[in-house]
């Protein structure tokens, strides 16, 4: 796609760690997620940091989020442990941490497989509100995505989405949801109530 569409380059990695040459990696350059596949080796643990999190592996499939989501990070297989300013947990597969009020954490069992679907050029979503919806689009467009009536954001929307092609993604939410679709610019989309 060209720039005049809005899109907006792609802020995740995904990486494969079988050996890894440094015990820690920091998510930055832009990068707001990443997703990381590490060989078991006790003697050398894989660290990510980013924005207060610390995230210890051995062996492993998981996640990790620094823009600020209130799910950060995910395990899909094996565990890890999580340092935050507002504690510390131990997640298992299948199991995501959850900030709270007052930066606590938790753990809550979620589709984790789900949540790393971007891997495949997939958005799936189960049931999320709208509002949701449009900011996980907007990660990957450039410009904004703008809902101008809350009552929109707190529709509910299943369905799977090609973060690749954001206008066919936002064409699809106009469809489905009744919602009205305006591109001010190639920067700035309007969304509103259909009827």
């Amino acid at each position: 796609r060209s720039r005049a569409s809005g899109r907006r380059e792609e802020r995740r990695e995904s990486k494969r760690v079988s050996k890894p040459q440094v015990k820690a990696t920091r998510i930055g350059d832009g990068a707001r997620e990443a997703a990381f596949e590490v060989v078991p080796d006790s003697r050398r643990p894989f660290v990510v940091r980013g924005k207060g999190l610390s995230v210890r592996a051995v062996g492993t499939r998981f996640f990790v989020r620094v823009d600020g989501v209130a799910t950060p990070v995910g395990v899909a297989e094996g565990q890890v442990e999580v340092t935050t300013p507002g504690g510390r947990a131990g997640l298992r597969a299948g199991e995501t941490l959850v900030r709270e009020q007052a930066s606590r954490v938790t753990t809550e069992r979620s589709d984790v497989a789900r949540m790393m679907a971007w891997r495949e050029g997939r958005l799936v979503f189960s049931g999320q509100p709208l509002s949701v919806v449009l900011a996980e689009l907007e990660r990957y467009r450039r410009g904004r995505i703008v809902s101008l009536d809350p009552t929109v954001g707190t529709r509910r929307f299943s369905g799977t989405l090609d973060p690749r092609d954001t206008d066919e993604a936002l064409a699809v939410l106009a469809t489905t949801m009744d919602v009205r679709i305006t591109r001010v610019t190639p920067l700035l989309v309007l969304v509103r109530p259909g009827s």
